[in-house]
């Protein structure tokens, strides 16, 4: 709180949370996602055969003119796999880009000096808790049969991938003093590249964040943040 010459009292600056542009970001890519899928198709059958249309016109198929590799019970079976994991696939390479473009520029404007805006103190990032309902919902109706499950696909993947990231957050504050702490994160981030059930259980940590508040227990054994937010 701060006063002015004239005697109002005027609250204190306070910016938008990143956590918060986390999830906004996440449901945009959900909404692209559905929007991807009612393009591929109105329907689950009209979907399934623009993946299988795009399969059969793709390179790969070019590559493979006498047909040993692509037979009709591969691109079968491969549209079906490709149809079920393109919604969250697309959210999640949709988020990946907006996140790191959003990231870049940050550093390029606050590395000019021009930057309006403190750097976040990404450690903190949280995300609000009524996107563990949505969440819930998302991936509940991501097992429903037809468009529908295609469309809560979409939303599901984006925000596992904003949970995966919050848990992330966790995992940096919480080894704080950790003997070779460098070594565990980049055991935990390769697993997340190589090992979808590592990237599961940090989503897990995310997701349980808001209840056992395991960076407020980080925070007391562990250096404070730079002003940066780096490691």
């Amino acid at each position: 709180m701060h006063t002015q010459d004239s005697g109002q009292v005027v609250g204190a600056l306070e910016w938008y949370p990143p956590g918060r542009l986390l999830g906004w970001a996440a449901l945009m890519a959900g909404v692209l996602a559905g929007i991807l899928v009612l393009v591929l198709g109105y329907d689950q059958e009209a979907y399934r055969q623009s993946i299988r249309e795009i399969l059969e016109h793709s390179t790969l198929k070019e590559l493979d003119r006498d047909g040993t590799l692509f037979t009709e019970e591969t691109i079968a079976s491969l549209s079906g796999m490709l149809a079920r994991a393109l919604p969250a696939a697309f959210a999640v390479i949709w988020l990946t880009i907006t996140l790191f473009n959003l990231w870049m520029a940050g550093l390029i404007v606050d590395a000019s000096g021009r930057a309006l805006r403190p750097w976040p103190n990404l450690h903190a990032l949280e995300l609000p808790n009524a996107f563990v309902l949505i969440f819930a919902v998302a991936l509940v109706a991501s097992f429903l049969p037809g468009l529908a499950g295609l469309l809560a696909t979409g939303l599901a993947g984006a925000l596992l991938f904003a949970y995966v990231l919050q848990g992330l957050a966790v995992i940096h504050v919480y080894s704080r003093g950790v003997p070779l702490r460098a070594l565990l994160l980049a055991a935990v981030y390769l697993g997340i590249l190589l090992l979808g059930w590592v990237a599961i259980a940090v989503a897990i940590l995310g997701l349980g964040e808001p209840l056992f508040r395991l960076r407020g227990r980080g925070n007391e054994h562990g250096p404070p943040p730079s002003s940066d937010g780096s490691v």
